[in-house]
């Protein structure tokens, strides 16, 4: 006899919008980084994954794949603003939290230019999930060329607009789903 265990678990994807107003060359990139979060936290909610959302200035979102629950990601991103001090859990405590969270599935991290301590957590941490991107918004002269570039299994995403970026992590995640990343 032949047993034959299929998990049922969905797939799942947590966000990380980075909000530390320091990590950020120009604060108009911000409102670029919060329609990538939504994009990505829609777009999964509606693929039907479970879907964890983290500001770095403490918000907590989570869903499990409904439709309505898409409107609550947007309503409460839509309320997220930069946070000009570190007095909350900033990139580093949010870092923290998330290397004792669960494994697997995706993670996006989007927004603001980590230090170097932070981007060496948020590497280290990239080898718990299936695929790891950081996604920031930058002028065209700072990017390198292709698609994303990857710094020990964590993918990073640079372009100059939101539009740009959730692009680029198509093609990043369609790669991936082929076996063709890392």
């Amino acid at each position: 006899m032949v047993r034959q265990n299929i998990d049922v678990t969905p797939p799942k994807a947590t966000i990380v919008l980075i909000t530390d107003a320091a990590l950020y060359a120009n604060p108009d990139d911000f409102e670029h980084a919060v329609d990538v979060a939504a994009s990505a936290a829609v777009g999964a909610v509606r693929a039907g994954q479970s879907v964890s959302l983290w500001t770095t200035g403490g918000l907590r979102l989570s869903a499990n794949g409904s439709p309505e629950e898409s409107m609550l990601f947007l309503d409460r991103l839509a309320g997220v603003t930069l946070l000009a001090d570190r007095a909350r859990e900033g990139l580093a405590g949010t870092l923290e939290r998330l290397e004792h969270a669960e494994r697997g599935g995706v993670l996006i991290a989007v927004g603001g230019h980590p230090q170097p301590a932070e981007f060496g957590t948020l590497t280290r941490i990239a080898g718990r999930f299936g695929l790891a991107a950081l996604t920031r918004i930058s002028a065209p002269e700072n990017q390198r060329s292709g698609t994303a570039r990857a710094a020990a299994g964590l993918s990073i995403i640079d372009a100059p607009t939101a539009a740009e970026i959730c692009d680029r992590w198509e093609r990043l995640a369609q790669a991936a789903a082929r076996g063709s990343v890392r």
